[in-house]
């Protein structure tokens, strides 16, 4: 298990090999009478207790510690996604059966996702929550892995109610990066502190 710490406030593929038929759902604008309508709408969805073997997990950036936590999920919940600019690591994901389908267009899994994990270098995370609104409406949580928290978490604090924030920072990673040497328990007994935002429902 995780060493649980929690600090207050501070192309698209399938592992087949064909391409992927999109599940998504919607992600139009919203309809409604007024914005409070919706919020409360998307924050009483969010505050449905959360379940693992039910959710699609999505990471972005399969590095070692993405691919880690790719492999520590697998087969516990209802579908992995990931997200990679390198064409090489997406290739290598599904050859591995580390996710079950891969992209390097965010736009094409995102909007099907649970939970949205940001596995990649800080300044990337950052960029990647500021894109975060154009690439989806649906109501999901949004945890990274960065090891610096306070320009992410500031980003986190301007993305729209449909997004369920939270920080996270596993204390454990190897010398050698990169997919390729993933370890299904790198987390395995490890801390992995979590910071919460004001706004972070319990859900999340």
């Amino acid at each position: 298990r995780l060493g649980w710490q929690t600090v207050p406030q501070a192309g698209n593929l399938c592992r087949d090999g064909e391409a992927g038929q999109s599940d998504r759902r919607s992600h139009g604008s919203p309809h409604c009478p007024n914005q409070e309508t919706y919020r409360r709408r998307v924050v009483d969805k969010m505050e449905d207790d959360f379940k693992l073997q039910d959710s699609r997990i999505a990471i972005v950036g399969l590095g070692l510690m993405g691919g880690s936590l790719a492999l520590a999920l697998k087969g516990k919940c209802a579908a992995l996604y990931g997200i990679d600019a390198d064409a090489a690591t997406l290739e290598l994901a599904l050859a591995k059966g580390v996710v079950d389908q891969v992209d390097s267009d965010p736009v094409k899994l995102i909007p099907q996702a649970d939970l949205v994990i940001l596995a990649t270098p800080v300044p990337a995370i950052i960029e990647f929550i500021q894109k975060l609104p154009s690439l989806s409406q649906e109501p999901c949580i949004v945890l990274d892995l960065g090891s610096t928290k306070r320009n992410i978490l500031q980003a986190m604090a301007t993305l729209p109610d449909s997004f369920d924030p939270i920080g996270g920072h596993p204390i454990c990673g190897k010398e050698k990066l990169g997919l390729e040497n993933s370890d299904a328990n790198l987390y395995r007994g490890a801390p992995f502190v979590v910071t919460a935002l004001e706004r972070t429902t319990p859900r999340a």
